[in-house]
Formats: structure tokens, C-alpha cells, sequence
């Protein structure tokens, strides 16, 4: 377009010189003036050469990027005028100059102020068909240099969008998918085609209540960021397991424009964890196993003793009873009533009737209390081994609690009397119970050990851990405490590090309570903190929250 504009006013028929044409008449130069003007106002780079490359025009754009005023670069070759150009790149522009070529798009590198690299986008336009003194070519540039390292930031990004192995998924703020990368398509087996369009619980399971996506909607729409856990299901029908993270995305006024689903597939890491959990479940049957024979033994002992005693016992009625028996069938009456009575006595004495009486009502109370005692133990060892179920429960924590003090008895009661400070009214709590009674019983043992570190283990000396539960706001809080030695901060800091321990080799893998953060925490969406200090003791706090009910359809049908 400036070429015909510079051909209509027949000013290509000039010699230029210092970014000024030379007029024969007062009209043409009128007219120089006029498009000197208009080429200072451009804000694009304008550059005139000759065939020979050397330059007839330099426009202010150019003087501003480029760093030369024209009077510094008339004359002289564009190759060769002060810039410091990339070679390769110039030798290519002159080669196109030379031969009256107009490529579009060229990119030509030169050195900025202090070093810097930059970039100008070239179009060559060249200016042999105008009826001009000298032929030439236009030069139009601009910087490019911000847009290419945008465009490299941006190709980077989609690269690592694309080969990274989380799914990502982008959606519209009613859940529609807009985007999902190649994992996606390789975790899921859907394509691309067949999920864009759709929503998200085209992958649903069915296994989440209307409560988990109401939280999840309800936190995005606040325009919060969502963490969370997901079962979802493959297009083959298997299940998968997920972490997500899914952010809300806002355009430049700070509205929400979409939804970004990162996720990660953590099936095969969840198995190992469960693998994990049940080898250091096992691991702490193990170490109670010989705690929960003696505690069984002791029952047990006195039953049999008593069972003894009852068969004894019974032996020595047995000739009284027969008597007794003898007179019954006879309606009541002797041959001989006198020495059926001296008969009697004899068979009374020999038995102890007075001792029996006494005795027997005793032995068959404290047999029954052992049974009892055995009941409750093997109750609490079936509770507490039961793998249980993968979806949670409604369970009474107190109970979970009981249990498991029941099941440890042997690992504190020899070091530590345990008081309990239950809330009747806590709610039930939904939790995986069998899992919550392992990270109960991790926090027992360690505060049993902690107790014999501060006392010793000789007996003389008692301590105490104290087990309490109470509402605070929408969780049910655990508190163990104990008079143990304490934990200096540097302990305290690194207390939940797996394979972490201060405890001797065959006392403590370090896993327990790294297990009981990952069941707290990543299970429950809890949180669980301790307070000590050297000599002061130790408190583990565990929260759970309460899960409340309410979930529009909507909600789930645009479950992620």
C-alpha cells in the first residue's frame, strides 16, 4: 500500500539524501516533506535500500529499535551500518535483496542495548516495477522479539501439557470439556473426540455420594482452589484412582472463565499403601501377640482352675445326690429313716456343703467374668485385623477408641494406666474404622514407649496417657496425651517422616505414625498435630470432620 502510495506521487524519481529527498520543483518536494512526515509517524520499522543494499531511507521506528539515527546510516550498507546483526540472517536478507525476491515472515536477529538478543519480523517488498532513478526494496520490520519468547513459552507449555503423564481436563463453567491431553486419553481410554463436549462424570464410577460433589462444587464456585480424591472408571469398565487438583481460571477482569483438572493416577501407589498398611497392621499383631496370650492366658487359667474345682466338687455330691435321688423315687420314705439320715450326714460332711455353698456361686462368677474378659479380647482382635471395607462407615469413635485400648492392654499397663474422657454425645464419625483403630494404636504404643523412656520399665514408677473425644466445630477431635520424656523441636518437626525413628533397632520401623498421617490426612481430609517438649510430654490432636448431606443433581451429573 506505501508502495503505491510513493508511486502515485511519482516520488520513487528522486535522489534521496539524509532521510530527505532533493526536488527539482517546489511540488515534489512538498510532497518529499509529506511522506517524510508520514513514514516518521509509522510505528513499524521502514528501511529503503538500493540494489546494492545500501540504504536510502531509515525511518524512527527504525532509528528507536534499531539504535542509529538515519544521518548515521544513509549511504551505507544495510549489511554493514552499525547494527549488529546475526550473519546468518542478514547474508540470507541481502541474498533475497539481490535478487528481487519478497518473502514474508523472514526473521532477522541482532544484538540489543547491553547485550540483549532480539528479533525483527522482515517482509522485503521491492520497487523495481516503479519508474525510479535507482530501483530498490522496502524493508518492513517490527520487533518480535516479547511475541517469540511468548510463542517459545507457550510451545513449551504445550509440549509439558502434552506429554506429561497427569491428565489434565479443561471445562467451561458449566463443566462442559473443552480439552483433555493425551494421558487423559491413555489413562481413560476415551479419545479426545469421543469426551470433548461432555461432562466429566463420563468417567464417573457411581462410588461418591452427592456430598463429595456438592463440597467440590460448592469450593469452586467460591472460586477456591479443590483438592481432592477420586474412583473414577475407565472406558473398559476397570476403576482407576486419582488426586486432583482443580483450579478455576480467570480472565484479565478476575471473572472465572473455566475449570483446569489436574490429576494424577495413583492406582498401583494406593495398592502399595494398602500393601504397606496391612504389613505394619501385622507388624503391631506381632508385637501384641504376646501381650494378647498373656491377657487371654490369665482368664483362661483361673477358668480351668475353677473347672477343676466345679468336677471336684461335683464328685463329692455325687453320693449325696444319688441318696437323695433314691428317696425321691421312694416317695420320701426309709426302710431304716435313722440310718438313712446318719447316711446323709455322712455324705454332706464328706462333700462341704457349707464350703460348696459358698465356693461354687463364687467360681462360677469370676468363670463367667473370664469369659467375658476372653470375649472382649478376641472381639477387639477380630475388630482390629478385619481388613474392613474401602468405602467409609458411620462408626462411634469411642468405640473404635475402647477397642483398641482393650487390644494394647499388655503394651501399657504394665508402664501407664490409661484415663478416658469420652463425649457421649460426639457424633458418628464416617471413617474407615479399621484404619482409625491402627492410628489409635500407633499413638497408644508410642506413648507407652515414650513412658518407659521417662520412667523406665522397672514398675516403680507409673505414667499416664489420657485419651479424650469432644465436638470442636465441624469435627471430632482425638486428644492422647501422655507424661512420656517429651520431643525436642528438631524430633517434633519430623515426627510423621516415613522410616523416621529415635528408637532403637527392633523397637520401631518409623512407619507408624508416617501411616497414621497418611490415613488422618490424605484418607479423611483431617488433619492430625502434636504438641511436646522435652520432659513435658507428648499430645498427638486428630480431627475428622463431620461429612454433612446436601447435593443438588446437578452437582453430580458435573462430578469431575
Amino acid at each position: 500500500m506505501l508502495t503505491h502510495s510513493l508511486e502515485r506521487n511519482g516520488l520513487m524519481k528522486r535522489e534521496q539524501s539524509d532521510c530527505g529527498a532533493v526536488s527539482d520543483a517546489a511540488g515534489h518536494a512538498d510532497a518529499e516533506v509529506e511522506l517524510d512526515v508520514i513514514l516518521a509517524s509509522l510505528t513499524s520499522i521502514l528501511i529503503q535500500v538500493n540494489d546494492d543494499s545500501t540504504i536510502r531511507r531509515w525511518n524512527r521506528a527504525a532509528e528507536r529499535a534499531l539504535g542509529y539515527r538515519a544521518d548515521q546510516v544513509l549511504g551505507r550498507s544495510i549489511a554493514d551500518c552499525g547494527v549488529q546483526w546475526n550473519q546468518e540472517d542478514m547474508r540470507r536478507l541481502v541474498g533475497h535483496i539481490s535478487l528481487g525476491e519478497s518473502p514474508q515472515g523472514l526473521e532477522v536477529g541482532f544484538e540489543g542495548e547491553e547485550g540483549s538478543q532480539r528479533c525483527l519480523g522482515v517482509t522485503l517488498s521491492p520497487l523495481k516495477e516503479t519508474a525510479s532513478a535507482g530501483h530498490g526494496v522496502l524493508i518492513l520490520a517490527r520487533d518480535i522479539t516479547e511475541l517469540m519468547r511468548t510463542e517459545r513459552v507457550q510451545r513449551r507449555l504445550i509440549t509439558a501439557v502434552e506429554q506429561v503423564n497427569e491428565t489434565i481436563v479443561i471445562t467451561d463453567l458449566q463443566g462442559t470439556i473443552l480439552y483433555v491431553n493425551p494421558a487423559f486419553e491413555r489413562i481413560t481410554g476415551y479419545t479426545s473426540e469421543e469426551v470433548v463436549g461432555l461432562r466429566p462424570d463420563v468417567v464417573s464410577s457411581g462410588q461418591h455420594d452427592p456430598e463429595f460433589y456438592s463440597k467440590m462444587w460448592a469450593t469452586l464456585r467460591r472460586g477456591d482452589v479443590w483438592f481432592g480424591h477420586f474412583t473414577n472408571r475407565k472406558k473398559d469398565g476397570s476403576l482407576y484412582e486419582e488426586d486432583a487438583t482443580i483450579s478455576p481460571v480467570r480472565d484479565e477482569a478476575g471473572e472465572i472463565t473455566n475449570y483446569v483438572a489436574v490429576k494424577k493416577d495413583v492406582t498401583e501407589r494406593l495398592a502399595l499403601e494398602v500393601q504397606l498398611r496391612s504389613a505394619q497392621k501385622l507388624e503391631s499383631i506381632g508385637q501384641l501377640a504376646a501381650g494378647i496370650a498373656h491377657e487371654i492366658n490369665t482368664p483362661t487359667q483361673f477358668i480351668s482352675d475353677n473347672t477343676r474345682f466345679l468336677r471336684d466338687a461335683f464328685g463329692k455330691l455325687d453320693d449325696l445326690l444319688k441318696l437323695c435321688s433314691e428317696l425321691s423315687a421312694n416317695g420320701g420314705e426309709s426302710a431304716d429313716p435313722e440310718a438313712t439320715l446318719k447316711q446323709v450326714a455322712k455324705f454332706a460332711q464328706a462333700a462341704k456343703i457349707g464350703f460348696l455353698s459358698k465356693e461354687i456361686p463364687d467360681a462360677l462368677g469370676e468363670s463367667l467374668s473370664g469369659l467375658a474378659r476372653v470375649t472382649e479380647i478376641v472381639s477387639a482382635m477380630k475388630s482390629f485385623s478385619h481388613p474392613g471395607s474401602c468405602e467409609k462407615q458411620a462408626v462411634d469413635l469411642n468405640d473404635v477408641i475402647n477397642t483398641t485400648i482393650t487390644l494394647s492392654t499388655n503394651e501399657w499397663k504394665y508402664v501407664a494406666e490409661i484415663e478416658t474422657d469420652f463425649d457421649p454425645e460426639l457424633p458418628l464419625v464416617r471413617c474407615l474404622p479399621s484404619e482409625m483403630g491402627q492410628v489409635v494404636l500407633n499413638m497408644i504404643v508410642n506413648s507407652a514407649h515414650a513412658i518407659v523412656d521417662a520412667v523406665g520399665a522397672n514398675g516403680e514408677e507409673r505414667g499416664r496417657i489420657r485419651i479424650a473425644t469432644q465436638r470442636v466445630g465441624d469435627c471430632a477431635e482425638i486428644r492422647i496425651s501422655d507424661t512420656g520424656c517429651g520431643m525436642p523441636d528438631e524430633v517434633r518437626s519430623r515426627v510423621f517422616d516415613p522410616f523416621y525413628t529415635t528408637k532403637e533397632v527392633g523397637r520401631g520401623t518409623g512407619q507408624g505414625l508416617a501411616i497414621s498421617h497418611s490415613v488422618v490426612v490424605d484418607k479423611h481430609s483431617g488433619s492430625i498435630d502434636v504438641e511436646s517438649k522435652p520432659g513435658e510430654g507428648t499430645t498427638f490432636v486428630i480431627r475428622l470432620p463431620f461429612e454433612e448431606l446436601g447435593t443438588s443433581s446437578e452437582d453430580v451429573s458435573q462430578a469431575a
